[in-house]
């Protein structure tokens, strides 16, 4: 009975201990906070409640380190550490109870690693974690890949280890498992309830879309069947089709939604997994169609409006014709009273005021596109005959003005015309003629339109003093309007070869200097290319030859007879743009090549001095013949891969840093065994087997002398290794 009752107790300690460290774990408080968000993730409020809910079920600490850049050197365990180190033991050893995930965004590193308590719980699961985050991370979702994360990691968790130790005592097993079934359910349940809310989300989203392309829908039909009624002839046809148009895209999208339209969010959310899968199969085939129908609404209500305007702007033009026409008549007989012969003007008036009665632009329906055409000139008439009805005395004595100026402007142009050619063959002694050709036929032409602006002068001066006769009056500011616009055209051509005449007389004292300039900017590129030769690849070598090659044709250019300064400063330009455009770029490439070397040569000092540490401790720490050659070995191959990777430092500093962080690794990992040794054989025994190392280099050794000087070691407490991995995405 006592032995009975010593059993119980023993089941009531072991129960109590696999039952209880989820309430006593999830007490803890955490050292640091458990979303470290430097990047700036999609939806951080989410990812902040996935680890919430995946401490609450599993009891451990869950900690996210999110960044966009790593600084020079740094890598992703070193910079998740410096802001986290409490989640850690050294960089890269995760404490116990503890799961980090870890992204740098642009070096596109990613990792989760979890302490060694936890491995045989998530040795069998961290590819499945691995690959659901790198599905999201690839598509540039990091909030989401992290949170995927998270939940496949509390997936994992929940699952029974393979290797866990036999069951003592039934009611022990039975225990442990409603331990792990409960988290299991907990982790269903949760992933369940994330799904349905966001089935929800979708559903609403994709209604609120559909519903607001219905809604416009509605409201087009609804001004085409207002417009109907206005509208008759061409203009109802164009109107009918649009709306026939309308009208089929609309159906599209009600029977594409209509097998879903009574469904909401919750009742989405309410529905089993096949069943939710029909149900957006809908959704998203009515959402398709409402992101296609978008451009055709965009179309029929641009019709639409353009419809309903022209409608409101016949009736609005009419009136005010209407009124110009009157305004006219009154102007008119003002005129009259002055001396004016209006007659002409009152007529058309007249004629302009019998064609507007013809149209009607308040009848109860219209054709627009018959109407806009034959009223629109009316309109313009009246106002333009209106207006000068309004202010012939101005016009009058603006127009006698006008004749004098525009007659002497003409004769002064054509003199500007003689000079211009003297100027075009003194460019032929002094300037190439690619440098003027394409002007050559500028004063012709210039003279040809002035000769046109004298006859329409001639034309105007012909009727003597401008009589009071409207008719008249506009003849001569008709003539007047094209004599300047002749004028101006021919003044654009000589103002043109002026300004050629002066780009020509400054190129050719500036052509020589600019030249020369480009000839030095060429060499200060070619000697930094042949000077950074190493760091700088074969394109840039290819833009010194290409730079060398506009600089003798700039060179040529002015040394011909006569010197086309044109080209030659238009090349040293280029020259002087491409200069400073590649040598910024080979200037940031050699920096950048100058930052990894010296990157290279720090991890070559510690590579350097992890192997001597290892040297001093391998031999004296082994305690086993062969263990102690074979490391031996590795590190007098170290030592010879370390003289060639110093050597090659200036011409490949990247493969030299990867190689000399592998070296260090490896001769961490002789000196972490060789202290594992060293401290089994203080408790009296030696372990055997291997254990160190990360494989032989293949790489040729360095010669140099070992130092065999035993050293003891610094080390206290068993080695620990986190589990987890890292990788890229």
């Amino acid at each position: 009975m006592q032995r009975t009752l010593y059993l119980l107790a023993a089941m009531v300690v072991v129960a109590g201990t696999v039952l209880t460290p989820t309430s006593s774990i999830a007490a803890q408080v955490d050292a640091c906070d458990d979303l470290i968000d430097l990047f700036g993730v999609d939806d951080p409020g989410a990812l902040r409640s996935a680890i919430a809910d995946a401490e609450a079920e599993t009891g451990l600490d869950f900690h996210v380190f999110a960044t966009n850049t790593l600084a020079g050197g740094q890598d992703l365990d070193a910079a998740s550490f410096a802001n986290c180190s409490e989640a850690y033991i050294v960089p890269g050893e995760v404490a116990d109870d503890t799961v980090v995930l870890a992204v740098a965004v642009e070096s596109r590193d990613f990792a989760v690693v979890y302490g060694e308590n936890l491995k045989s719980r998530l040795d069998d699961d961290v590819d499945a974690i691995f690959d659901r985050m790198a599905a999201w991370f690839q598509n540039g979702d990091f909030g989401q890949g992290l949170a995927a994360g998270v939940d496949e990691a509390v997936d994992g968790l929940a699952t029974e280890p393979s290797n866990t130790t036999g069951v003592v005592v039934g009611g022990i097993g039975l225990a442990a498992a409603g331990v792990g079934g409960g988290v299991a359910v907990n982790a269903v349940r949760r992933k369940n309830r994330r799904e349905r809310e966001t089935a929800a989300a979708e559903y609403d989203k994709a209604s609120g879309e559909v519903t607001e392309v219905q809604a416009r829908w509605y409201d087009a039909e609804q001004t085409a069947s207002y417009l109907s009624g206005r509208l008759t002839g061409s203009s109802m046809e164009r109107l009918e089709m649009s709306q026939i148009e309308a009208a089929q895209a609309s159906l599209r999208l009600y029977d594409a939604w209509s097998p879903v339209s009574e469904l909401d969010g919750d009742r989405v959310a309410d529905l089993d997994d096949e069943a939710r899968a029909e149900a957006f199969r809908h959704v998203y085939a009515a959402a398709a169609i409402a992101k296609e129908n978008t451009a055709a609404l965009q179309k029929f209500e641009a019709s639409l409006s353009e419809l309903d305007g022209s409608v409101d702007q016949m009736g609005t033009l009419h009136t005010q014709t209407t009124e110009r026409i009157a305004g006219g008549r009154v102007a008119a007989a003002a005129r009259s009273v002055e001396g004016w012969d209006v007659a002409a003007a009152t007529e058309r008036l007249d004629q302009l005021d019998n064609a507007l009665g013809h149209i009607d632009a308040f009848a109860l329906r219209i054709d627009v596109d018959e109407m806009k055409p034959a009223l629109e000139p009316l309109a313009t008439e009246a106002a333009s005959i209106a207006a000068d009805l309004e202010s012939l005395d101005e016009r009058r004595d603006s127009a006698t003005a006008r004749r004098a100026t525009v007659a002497s402007e003409a004769v002064g142009q054509l003199r500007r015309v003689g000079a211009t050619a003297t100027m075009i063959d003194s460019w032929k002694m002094a300037h190439a003629a690619d440098s003027f050709d394409g002007v050559l036929g500028h004063p012709a032409e210039a003279a040809k339109q002035l000769e046109r602006a004298q006859q329409y002068v001639a034309e105007a001066d012909s009727v003597g003093e401008i009589p009071r006769t409207v008719g008249v009056l506009r003849e001569v500011v008709a003539d007047l309007d094209a004599a300047d616009v002749a004028i101006d055209l021919a003044d654009e051509l000589l103002d043109e070869l002026d300004a050629l005449d002066v780009e020509l007389a400054a190129a050719l004292d500036e052509a020589p200097a600019a030249v020369a300039e480009a000839q030095a900017d060429a060499a200060v590129l070619r000697d930094y290319v042949a000077t950074n030769r190493l760091d700088l690849a074969p394109p840039a070598h290819e833009a010194a030859r290409r730079i060398a090659a506009d600089v003798a044709d700039a060179e040529a250019a002015l040394a011909q007879t006569p010197p086309d300064s044109l080209l030659a400063i238009e090349l040293a330009e280029e020259v002087g743009n491409e200069v400073d455009e590649q040598l910024g770029k080979f200037k940031a490439t050699v920096a950048e090549r100058e930052r990894i070397r010296h990157a290279a040569q720090s991890q070559l000092r510690a590579a350097r001095t992890s192997i001597e540490r290892a040297d001093r401790h391998v031999d004296s720490h082994m305690f086993s013949g062969r263990q102690s050659k074979n490391a031996q070995a590795q590190v007098d191959e170290l030592r010879l891969e370390y003289n060639q990777l110093v050597a090659d430092v200036s011409t490949n500093p990247e493969r030299v840093g990867q190689r000399a962080r592998a070296m260090t690794t490896i001769a961490d990992q002789l000196y972490t065994e060789a202290q594992r040794r060293q401290r089994a054989s203080r408790g009296g025994v030696i372990l055997g087997g291997g254990g160190y190392g990360a494989g032989r280099s293949r790489s040729r050794g360095y010669s140099g002398g070992r130092s065999r000087s035993s050293s003891r070691s610094r080390s206290s407490g068993r080695s620990r290794r986190s589990g987890g991995r890292r990788g890229k995405f």
